[in-house]
């Protein structure tokens, strides 16, 4: 970690993308938040998380088709300073009859990262020797789990604390202004190596991506792993905010410790799978883990306390 701190264009990317994480996960929980706050309606939060959902299912594969055609680095800072503009604009839904505009830009700020987030990945080699590369996606990776938990509990306090959310937009908004100068201080160069040629389609590559997860037993397995648990997750995660707030009637800041009990076994198990992969094999760890997160979410039926 040391080493990679020492390089100058990757101490700016991940500073910026510390910061910026924070405030992403700050309007995460922001946004559940005051759909909830403004509506009382499970559905309407339901309807939020779909809407930042949507984007990576619509466009995921197409970003990425995209973002190996353009310049990696401008592609951030657009989608930076774009996401800056419209997380402000979540300031003005103040009523329940403005929720739709809560939808429509929770959307757009979920779209721009399906660009964003393969244009870092396709940068990061520009910025690190190839030794570092993986030491420095464990670490983005781990800044990135580390900063949602203090987004959270930031959010957290700003929901106990004020009866309006708009200090977490403001916050967010900030933080993608810093990520914005940081990348703008970064010397690399984000053109494309060898951009794919002008005649071949965006939808041929689409497909060529597809073929390639078809044609491997284990990418598709996973894959189709990954989309059920993420359903049964995706729906136990909407639910989680009426269910603090609502059914158990306490605070919101509970949602910091929350998150905490969430993500602090997460950094821990990451040494602990490292051991379990020497010993068994990989299909084996994914699919005993699997079969205990599902104990653990039937388990919650059974919470009537926020501890538990």
């Amino acid at each position: 970690m040391r080493d990679l701190l020492r390089i100058r264009d990757f101490r700016l990317l991940w500073t910026g993308q510390a910061i910026s994480n924070t405030g992403d996960a700050v309007t995460s929980l922001a946004v559940l938040l005051t759909a909830q706050r403004l509506t009382g309606s499970t559905a309407a939060v339901a309807g939020t998380a779909i809407a930042i959902a949507l984007p990576t299912l619509l466009f995921g594969m197409v970003a990425g088709a995209y973002v190996d055609r353009w310049n990696r680095k401008t592609v951030m800072i657009v989608s930076d300073l774009i996401r800056s503009g419209f997380v402000l604009a979540l300031l003005l839904v103040t009523t329940a009859d403005r929720m739709w505009m809560l939808y429509t830009i929770a959307f757009i700020q979920a779209a721009l990262g399906t660009f964003f987030n393969p244009a870092r990945s396709a940068f990061l080699p520009r910025v690190v020797p190839q030794d570092h590369l993986l030491s420095a996606n464990s670490l983005g990776q781990m800044t990135q789990v580390v900063m949602g938990l203090a987004g959270t509990a930031i959010a957290g306090v700003i929901a106990g604390v004020f009866d309006t959310m708009a200090p977490a937009y403001i916050l967010d908004s900030g933080s993608f202004l810093f990520s914005t100068a940081a990348l703008l201080l970064i010397r690399a160069d984000g053109t494309p190596e060898s951009a794919p040629e002008a005649d071949r389609r965006i939808l041929a590559d689409v497909r060529t991506g597809l073929a390639t997860v078809g044609n491997s037993r284990v990418l598709l397995g996973v894959m189709m792993g990954a989309a059920i648990a993420m359903f049964g997750l995706g729906a136990v995660n909407v639910l989680l905010v009426p269910f603090i707030v609502e059914v158990l009637s306490v605070p919101e800041t509970w949602f910091a410790a929350i998150e905490a009990s969430q993500v602090i076994p997460m950094v821990l198990a990451a040494g602990l799978v490292a051991a379990l992969a020497k010993k068994l094999k990989p299909t084996a760890i994914i699919s005993w883990a699997l079969g205990g997160v599902g104990i653990a979410v039937a388990a919650m039926s059974l919470a009537d306390a926020p501890w538990h």
